[in-house]
């Protein structure tokens, strides 16, 4: 596939590769659980066997193809570029990256042979391999492509071509898996600033780059930022569509979101997500599972706030959604077979080993935990843990602070008893105690020849 110099071929393309950066999408995963985050995975079905096989076969048949390609053509041969791009792809569909890698950087290779370094033909086998480094976390790889991909887009369409905005977005994910916070938010203001130039502050086309740039705050952990955005998102959509347009619907529902994580905002998020749950209802032939979902998200926002009986209303009339479909993928049954977890109390625990505290350590747990119908842990069992017994204090009361989506029977809340989870919590960055004195008498020594310059200490 050969790309043309129209308009909006690189966000088309990262969307159909996989990249998470649809218009409005978050990065990262929404703090909310999902309808089916509990849902048995599709590789688990049997009939998964048998697509691999068939797969299998396949990339059998284009290697005897390629080797047939290169006695025919030579090892150079551009015949051979179309052959190792469909190997790629088949190799990627069933999960071998390494390979699929090696195959497109000699696609890269032999198309700047016979067309030249600067060809949009390259924009495919570069957005491919971007992807695959992302990946497998080889970020710096990632970002050589990706600016390699921006400089040809700068050579079609200049500087100032929307087509930036995904390209510049994933060059900030890549920063932010390199721990370059800065250079990762770099790239997104200038993201938002292009979409603000291309499309003006007060336009409605400038909403899914305010909805971009909300997404980033939030994984940021700048929940203030992003709750500005998002009302500001939605107002604008409100002026232009109506109060009760379906664009709403998104913006409501990570708006909802982020004020959770902020631990405020109650009444904001209420109605939020019951305003959202409202238009989505309204709207003819909308999807069942999003009917669903939203009706949980209700139920999971009066879990959070112990308010068992508004919350069962919102669970039971998920399940009657559910049970009224007959998609196979959406079993009630199995869909609210198991407790979700709803929250995390903790991100960072202490390491009191040797008195070190060690960076990025992380301790693995497991507990068997009794929970509630109300989603309420009731029972704390550490069953293994890799870290200090120091520690088992601290993880029982973290583990008590959890709030769960509770199991649904028929429809109601039920209780579970013995429920298995293991979670990995990072321990806090390397200080020692001598570093940290050593480095309080060098703040008191800086401070003093502070104080008698100025005269205040003589």
């Amino acid at each position: 596939m050969k790309i043309s110099g129209s308009g909006h071929v690189v966000p088309i393309l990262l969307a159909g590769l996989g990249f998470a950066l649809a218009s409005g999408q978050s990065f990262g995963k929404d703090p909310s659980p999902g309808l089916q985050d509990e849902a048995p995975s599709p590789a688990e079905d049997p009939q998964n066997d048998a697509t691999v096989e068939a797969a299998e076969e396949h990339i059998a048949a284009l290697r005897e193809q390629l080797n047939m390609v290169r006695r025919e053509h030579g090892p150079n041969g551009q015949a051979l570029i179309a052959v190792l791009s469909e190997l790629a792809d088949a190799e990627l569909a069933i999960g071998e990256k390494e390979y699929a890698a090696v195959r497109l950087e000699r696609v890269v290779e032999l198309i700047r042979q016979h067309e030249g370094r600067y060809t949009q033909s390259l924009m495919i086998p570069l957005l491919r391999l971007a992807n695959i480094y992302m990946d497998s976390g080889q970020f710096e790889r990632a970002i050589s492509q990706l600016r390699y991909a921006q400089h040809l887009t700068h050579r079609r369409d200049g500087v100032y071509s929307l087509d930036q905005v995904a390209l510049i977005e994933e060059l900030a994910r890549a920063f932010l898996g390199q721990d370059q916070s800065d250079e990762a938010q770099r790239e997104m203001r200038l993201a938002f600033d292009l979409s603000r130039r291309v499309h003006g502050e007060d336009s409605l086309e400038h909403v899914p780059g305010m909805m971009r740039f909300a997404a980033w705050f939030r994984l940021a952990g700048e929940d203030r930022k992003a709750r500005r955005l998002y009302l500001r998102s939605i107002e604008r959509l409100e002026q232009a569509n109506g109060p009760e347009h379906y664009s709403l619907i998104e913006p409501l529902t990570h708006l909802a979101s982020t004020a959770s994580r902020m631990g405020y905002y109650r009444a904001e998020r209420e109605a939020a997500l019951i305003r959202a749950d409202h238009i989505l209802n309204r709207q003819p032939g909308a999807d069942t599972e999003d009917k669903a979902a939203s009706a949980v998200r209700i139920g999971d926002f009066y879990t959070r706030l112990r308010q068992a009986d508004d919350a069962e209303l919102h669970y039971q009339r998920a399940w009657e959604i559910l049970a009224a479909s007959d998609d196979p993928r959406l079993d009630h049954s199995k869909i609210f077979s198991r407790p979700v977890v709803l929250n995390f109390p903790y991100s960072m625990l202490p390491d009191t080993r040797r008195g070190l505290i060690i960076h990025q350590d992380e301790v693995d747990v497991t507990y068997e935990l009794d929970i509630n119908a109300d989603g309420k842990v009731t029972r704390v069992e550490l069953v293994d843990h890799n870290g200090p017994t120091s520690l088992n204090r601290t993880l029982r009361k973290n583990a008590f602070a959890l709030r769960f989506r509770p199991r649904i029977h028929d429809g109601q809340p039920v209780a579970t008893d013995g429920y298995r989870m293991t979670e990995s919590i990072r321990l806090e960055s390397p200080v020692t105690r001598s570093l940290f004195m050593e480095q309080l008498r060098e703040e008191m020594k800086r401070l003093a020849t502070i104080l008698r310059v100025t005269g205040r200490v003589r």
